[in-house]
């Protein structure tokens, strides 16, 4: 038998040659969001990404793969096909994964908010594009042909050169940098101009001509720009001094860029926008998530169109209760375009996109910090954001920026805390997310994410079509579609007697009453004062068996608040008025009143009761949450406070948290003396504790206190060992002693020694992964 020994090296030889051109075959252009650019065979849009053989001869593709997963490069193998010299092929990335030489699809999609793309060979990268966010019907690619310099097309180019496009490469993403850098853009012709702003504005003629890099470096010296400009009216009322702007001293900033394209003075691009932060201590100067805004400042603080000040609104209407401003703008009229780049806190780019903003909220929009909603719009490029921003969704259409509402003087977290007790509930929540936040480039403190009760909500979180949701507000106010059934269902309650169970059947097939009972039961026991003539909302669909739910948001006013929401008050008496006199109103409390004429209602309603303060509202469980919540956010409390002076310092911000402690010990057995006397009971099954059994976890000693800056920190807890890290804040929160990995044993001590310090309130925290304790230390010389 005679061997050939021909065909093997036939095979070798094309095998060689197979490995030396693929290196010259490249990922050239992607598009992740294709709504109405590039139709397949079957009339669907879907993502695709294009290579390019820069060989002067044919390449087969057999067993070159593709893949979204650098840890499985082979996801998507092609077939027996082969790309053109010098030409292209496009790959639908639709998750079809069809191999028909014809068409070729892939067996994943290309997320839109940014993932790399590998073209690889024999489990070997050829050719890696980077994760970006790519405006819907816009693409990602080389500025020339198989070279390794990428932007965004704003005309994209399947299948043809990209020589043609009309965009810019840039040479530093938006990040955090440790040290200064040169920044280059390139334009993606000869002929072509950039011009560029560092202030927000968008770049004309008239602006900074692009000629050679520019330096980039830290600029937190600089001077202050819109953190100068006053947000709150500076005279009126002795009500306004609870939150009169402050002008803030040092303010922390990120350097900021915008660009475009001009050809015969002519704007031919779309707008760039980039943040970058200069600082060898950025990636571990935050605990949250960082999120710069990018907008001209008119848009924000000019005196007609400003949308964040007073300005002339305020001029003409003056005060109301709250002054009046061009913050109560509502709508559309009021929407500003932004750019937004989010960071994780490690400085990873999380997603970069146009956008909208509106001022939102009623009495909080004259704080100096103001509450606002981003809106992604297919106006502005991208339609929504698919990003994990919550825990539980990670499509984003609308995103709340919370200021903490009416609790932005105190605690700042309170409506996410209370919302987070209540995650055992047959309910629906908001998810949040704390993030500190940048406009222009200048820090403008913590504000807590939230999402956006609306359509996109229910649709994204609960695959629930957008146009099959009803949404309305107090009394059957219309926020979303129709309010007929709910108008039928109070009609109802009128009209006849809800102690027949006939009736209480109807109502009971039309409203989920676990889910009535929950909500109010976490109101009453909140105390919120602010409800239910007021942050009032319900939702069904329009399915035949979809029954009325109700939503529970902004709590800020409950919890010990003041007065109106003290732990004893009476919750139940605020739940039953039918009175016109604000906060009540008779069309939201009717429903509760009825209801408690039925015998099997009442009983279920305070069954659940007597369930939730011994599991969802033991004052255990709370403290705890609590304790999470004051461990979540005192690193990041010192600079906010420094930046908004509300509250007045860390040992105001401590006594608001320690009112939430009050209110959760003592609440308990208020609630359950103010449900007897209400129902005339003789027996509630809750056994309500005193004060003196809930002690600190982790107490500290510090002795002596006052002292002149030499004392002691005694272990008094039930750990034999601790390690951790203790910081000392002075009282507008500037740490001014931290040391690492210190250890205290059980009934041990530990001295600090400083001397120095002036006389005044401190305030000491030990950290490590299971706790937070802080405790107050005084100075006295």
């Amino acid at each position: 038998m005679k061997i050939n020994h021909f065909v093997p090296l036939l095979f070798l030889i094309i095998f060689s040659k197979t490995i030396l051109y693929s290196q010259n075959i490249s990922i050239n252009e992607i598009m992740s969001s294709n709504d109405a650019f590039l139709q397949d065979m079957d009339g669907e849009y879907n993502d695709w990404i294009e290579l390019y053989n820069n060989e002067n001869q044919p390449i087969n593709l057999y067993n070159f793969s593709l893949s979204d997963d650098i840890s499985q490069l082979n996801k998507w193998t092609f077939p027996n096909v082969t790309i053109p010299a010098n030409g292209f092929l496009l790959i639908f990335a639709s998750g079809k994964d069809i191999q028909n030489i014809t068409e070729l699809h892939t067996n994943f999609k290309i997320k839109q908010s940014g993932e790399a793309i590998f073209l690889s060979y024999s489990n070997q990268i050829v050719s890696t594009i980077p994760s970006i966010q790519i405006p819907t019907d816009k693409s990602y690619g080389a500025i020339q042909n198989g070279n390794d310099y990428y932007m965004i097309f704003q005309n994209p180019t399947p299948n043809t050169t990209n020589e043609n496009s009309r965009s810019i490469y840039t040479s530093h993403t938006s990040g955090f940098y440790g040290n200064s850098f040169l920044l280059t853009l390139v334009p993606s012709k000869n002929n072509q101009k950039i011009y560029y702003t560092l202030n927000g504005k968008i770049p004309s003629i008239n602006d900074k001509y692009y000629i050679s890099p520019l330096l980039i470096e830290n600029n937190s010296a600089r001077p202050n720009s819109i953190s100068n400009i006053p947000t709150t009216p500076l005279e009126g009322p002795s009500r306004l001094e609870e939150y009169i702007w402050v002008e803030p001293e040092t303010v922390y900033k990120a350097n900021i860029i915008r660009y475009a394209l001009f050809e015969s003075d002519s704007l031919i691009s779309p707008i760039y926008s980039k943040t970058f932060f200069v600082d060898s201590t950025i990636q571990n100067r935050y605990t949250f998530p960082i999120i710069s805004l990018i907008t001209d400042s008119l848009n924000l603080f000019d005196y007609e169109e400003g949308i964040y000040i007073p300005g002339k609104r305020f001029d003409e209407l003056g005060f109301g209760y709250h002054p009046y401003g061009n913050y109560n703008i509502q709508g559309q009229l009021g929407e500003r375009p932004i750019h937004i780049t989010y960071f994780e806190p490690n400085g990873i780019l999380g997603f970069e996109a146009n956008a909208g903003m509106r001022i939102r909220g009623q009495g909080s929009t004259s704080y100096p910090q103001k509450n606002f909603t981003v809106y992604f719009k297919e106006d502005y490029g991208t339609k929504n954001i698919e990003y994990p921003i919550f825990k539980n969704s990670i499509i984003n259409k609308r995103i709340i920026f919370r200021n903490s509402g009416q609790d932005f003087m105190n605690t700042h977290f309170k409506d996410a805390l209370l919302q987070s007790i209540l995650e055992p509930l047959n309910m629906e929540l908001q998810d949040f997310q704390p993030a500190i936040l940048f406009i222009n480039g200048e820090y403008w403190g913590i504000h807590n994410l939230r999402e956006k009760y609306d359509r996109f909500y229910f649709e994204h979180k609960y695959n629930i079509e957008n146009d099959n949701i009803n949404i309305l507000d107090v009394c059957g106010g219309e926020e979303e579609g129709d309010n007929e059934d709910y108008i039928e269902v109070i009609n109802y309650i009128y009209e006849n007697d809800l102690n027949e169970n006939i009736h209480y059947e109807f109502i009971k097939n039309k409203i989920d009453i676990d889910n009535y009972i929950n909500f109010q039961i976490a109101e009453i026991f909140y105390g919120n004062s602010d409800w239910p003539c007021n942050n009032f909302k319900v939702w069904k669909t329009n399915d035949v068996n979809s029954k009325w739910r109700f939503l529970i948001y902004d709590l800020d006013l409950s919890f010990g608040t003041d007065r109106s929401s003290h732990y004893d008050s009476l919750g139940i008496k605020h739940a039953t008025l039918l009175s016109e006199d604000w906060p009540h109103c008779e069309c939201s409390n009717i429903l509760f009143v009825k209801l408690l004429e039925n015998e099997a209602f009442k009983t279920l309603f305070l069954s659940k009761f007597e369930e939730h303060l011994n599991t969802t509202f033991k004052t255990q469980n709370i403290l705890n949450k609590i304790n999470e919540f004051k461990k979540l956010y005192i690193p990041e409390m010192g600079e906010h406070i420094q930046r908004w002076k509300y509250p007045d310092n860390l040992s105001a911000w401590h006594e608001k948290i320690t009112k939430l402690e009050t209110f959760a010990i003592n609440r308990p057995c208020f609630i359950k003396k103010d449900l007897m006397d209400f129902f005339d009971l003789e027996q509630f099954d809750f056994q309500c504790l005193d004060d003196d059994t809930f002690k600190k976890e982790y107490p500290f000693l510090i002795y002596p206190n006052p002292n002149q800056g030499l004392f002691y920190i005694r272990n008094e807890g039930a750990d034999a060992y601790l390690i951790g890290k203790l910081r000392i804040f002075n009282a507008n929160g500037q740490i001014i002693f931290i040391q690492n990995d210190v250890i205290i044993t059980e009934d041990n001590s530990i001295n600090i020694n400083l001397p120095n310090l002036p006389n005044g309130v401190y305030f000491i925290t030990y950290q490590n992964v299971d706790f937070i304790t802080t405790e107050k230390l005084v100075i006295m010389n």
